[in-house]
């Protein structure tokens, strides 16, 4: 809008500077041309702060024979109830339909989620393998299979 504007303005003294005659042009007048560039908005670093709704999942596993059915209605359900909260002040929540919520603390360095519960005491480390203001995917690796989760705001 305030390019508009500026253009605006900048034309219209164009037409009025150029309709004057000769006679009120003085003969050493200068003219100078001012260019002026927005800078772009720096973007403000990717946070983990939100609360992220699970959109897919992977394991690393070959399923039984004859339980596909079973692993997508599984997936299915995680899917629709599982959200995981960051706050500023280091504290998260989880939840899903098979755990009402867990809550606990994190710490998100060196492009890693380290989340400690609150219940267990356990910590469990995860590695963000992308972050964006609007997306966040998670791994990790446990006996050798690795599983991937992947979030949106």
């Amino acid at each position: 809008m305030k390019k508009t504007i500026f253009m605006i303005a900048t034309s219209a003294s164009l037409v009025f500077a150029s309709c004057k005659g000769n006679a009120e042009q003085s003969e050493d007048a200068t003219t100078e041309t001012t260019t002026v560039t927005e800078e772009p908005a720096a973007e403000e670093p990717a946070t983990v702060v939100g609360v992220w709704k699970l959109t897919d999942f992977n394991v690393d596993m070959e399923v039984p024979k004859g339980q596909e059915k079973a692993l997508e209605d599984m997936k299915k359900k995680m899917i629709e109830s599982t959200t995981y909260t960051f706050k500023e002040d280091g504290t998260m929540s989880f939840k899903n339909h098979l755990v009402k919520e867990t809550t606990g603390t994190y710490t998100f360095a060196d492009g890693k989620i380290t989340i400690k519960n609150n219940t267990t005491k356990q910590d469990e480390t995860v590695t963000v393998d992308e972050l964006t203001s609007d997306k966040l995917v998670i791994s990790s690796e446990q006996g050798g299979r690795k599983a991937t989760m992947s979030f949106a705001k």
